[in-house]
C-alpha cells in the first residue's frame, strides 16, 4: 500500500491513501481513496452526511475516527513543563533583583524632583533593571525547554533587546544626546523588522492596506520607534508603565501563543513566551514601583518594554493579524503621547522639552494621586484587550472598538480640560 503525503485541508491533517487492491466494491462507493490519520489510522465511513463528516470522491461521507480526531496539544514546540516554571521564575527574579538594584540605585542613580516633575520625593531609578533581568531569565529558560531548534530570528530579536536595555541603562547613567539615542533605537528596531519579516499587506478596520513591501518595512521602522519613545514618555507616574506592560504584554502573548503557536512554528511560540514572561515580569516590578513608588523604572525599564510591544506587534502584523487587534491593548498609552505630540507641534512648542501636559500627569495633578490614574490606564488597557478580542473573533465590526474607546477618551480629555 503506497503512502504519498499529500495533505487533505478539508480532512484536517489526514492523508488520502490510494487503494491499488482489496475490496473493489468498497473502492468504487468511496471513489478509490481511503482516508488514515497521521498514525494511520482509518476514518469510519458512513452511507449520511453526520455531524462532523466530511465529503469525499464520489459522493459519499467520512468522518474521523476518535483516534484520528486528536488534535496535538497546543503548546508542541516548547514543553509545558518549561514554560510554567519560567513564568514563577520571571517573577521571583524581578521581584529580588529589583531591591538589588535599590541598594545600588539609592547610591547612584537618585531623581531629584523639579518644576516638570510629577513626584515630590527624591526616588531612585533604574529598578527596570530587575524587570529585565526577570523577564531574561523567563526566556531563558523558555529557549531552553524547546523542544525544536530555536530560529536565529529569535536569538537576534533578543540581541537587540539586550541592547536597548543597555543603552537605557548607560543613559540612566550619563545622559545621552537625543540624536544619538534615537539613531540607536532606530537601528534597533530595524533589526527586529528586519529579523521578524515584512508582512506583504495590512489590515485595519477590515480595510486592506496593499503597499511596497520597501515602503510597509520603513513605516514600521518609525512608528516601532515611536513606540519605544512613547513608552517612556508615558513613564511618568508610579505604576503606570508597569500596569500597561502587565496587561499589554499579557494579552499580545496570549493572542501569539493562541491561536497562531498552536499551528505555528517555534519562532512563534517563543515570540509568545517572551510577552508571558514580560508580562509576569512587570507583576513583579509593581512590587516596588505601585504608587508610592520605592524605585522608578528608569530609561532601561521603559525602552525594553516598549521594544518589547514592537516585538510582539510584528510578529503578530506578520501572521496577518488586523493592525487595530494589535495595538488595542496599547491605546491609553498611544493615544495619549500621540495626541499631546499634535498638539505640542500645532502650538509650535519645541517637541524635546521636557513637559507636564500629558493628560495622565493632568489627571493626577487635578486628583492628586498617582494611584487612580493608574488603575484608569490599567482599565482602559484592559478594555482594549477585550475590544481587542471581540474584534478578532467578529463580535464586533473592524474598527468599532477603537472608535468607542476615542470617545472615551476625548470625554476624559474634555474632563481634564474644565478641571484647569
Amino acid at each position: 500500500m503506497l503512502r504519498p503525503r499529500a495533505r487533505c485541508c478539508a480532512l484536517d491533517e489526514f492523508t488520502l491513501v490510494p487503494i491499488v487492491s482489496i475490496r473493489p466494491a468498497r473502492m468504487r462507493r468511496t471513489g478509490g481513496f481511503r482516508a488514515t490519520g497521521e498514525g494511520g489510522h482509518d476514518i469510519k465511513r458512513g452511507s449520511a452526511k453526520v455531524r462532523g463528516a466530511v465529503p469525499v470522491q464520489g459522493g459519499r461521507y467520512c468522518r474521523p475516527s476518535r483516534v484520528a480526531r486528536r488534535k496535538p496539544p497546543p503548546g508542541r514546540g516548547i514543553k509545558m513543563t518549561g514554560l510554567w516554571v519560567s513564568l514563577p521564575a520571571a517573577l521571583v527574579t524581578t521581584l529580588v533583583m529589583t531591591g538589588v538594584v535599590l541598594r545600588y540605585a539609592r547610591r547612584r542613580l537618585v531623581e531629584v524632583p523639579n518644576a516638570r516633575s510629577s513626584h515630590t520625593i527624591p526616588t531612585p531609578r533604574g529598578g527596570g533593571l530587575g524587570l529585565v533581568l526577570g523577564a531574561g531569565a523567563g526566556a531563558g529558560l523558555a529557549l531552553a525547554s524547546a523542544t525544536q531548534p530555536v530560529p536565529w530570528a529569535v536569538l537576534f530579536v533578543l540581541g537587540c533587546l539586550a541592547a536597548m536595555a543597555l543603552l537605557g541603562w548607560w543613559d540612566d547613567h550619563e545622559p545621552l544626546s537625543a540624536r544619538l539615542r534615537l539613531f540607536v533605537q532606530l537601528f534597533l528596531v530595524g533589526g527586529v523588522v528586519i529579523a521578524l519579516g515584512v508582512p506583504g499587506q495590512v489590515a485595519f478596520g477590515g480595510v486592506v492596506v496593499l503597499l511596497p513591501a520597501l515602503v510597509i518595512g520603513a513605516l514600521m521602522v518609525l512608528a516601532g520607534a515611536w513606540l519605544v519613545n512613547l513608552t517612556n514618555f508615558m513613564d511618568g507616574i508610579d505604576g503606570i508603565a508597569g500596569i500597561q506592560g502587565v496587561v499589554a504584554c499579557g494579552y499580545l502573548g496570549l493572542l501569539l501563543f493562541h491561536p497562531f503557536a498552536a499551528a505555528g512554528d517555534q519562532e512563534t511560540r517563543q515570540l509568545a513566551a517572551l510577552g508571558l514572561v514580560t508580562s509576569i515580569a512587570c507583576v513583579g516590578f509593581l512590587g516596588w514601583n505601585w504608587p508610592p513608588a520605592r524605585i522608578f523604572m528608569g530609561d532601561i525599564g521603559s525602552t525594553f518594554l516598549g521594544l518589547v510591544f514592537v516585538v510582539e506587534i510584528v510578529g503578530l502584523l506578520v501572521r496577518a493579524c488586523p493592525l487595530e487587534v494589535a495595538l488595542l491593548p496599547l491605546f491609553p498609552f498611544v493615544a495619549d503621547a500621540t495626541c499631546t505630540l499634535a498638539r505640542r507641534a500645532l502650538r509650535r512648542e519645541r517637541l524635546s522639552t521636557a513637559h507636564r501636559t500629558h493628560l495622565y500627569q493632568r489627571l493626577a495633578r487635578a486628583w492628586g494621586s498617582h494611584q487612580l490614574v493608574t488603575l484608569l490606564y490599567g482599565g482602559i488597557a484592559a478594555a482594549g484587550a477585550a475590544g481587542a478580542e471581540l474584534t478578532r473573533r467578529g463580535m464586533l465590526p473592524g474598527g468599532a472598538a477603537v472608535v468607542l474607546l476615542a470617545l472615551g477618551y476625548g470625554a476624559l480629555v474634555w474632563y481634564a480640560r474644565g478641571r484647569g
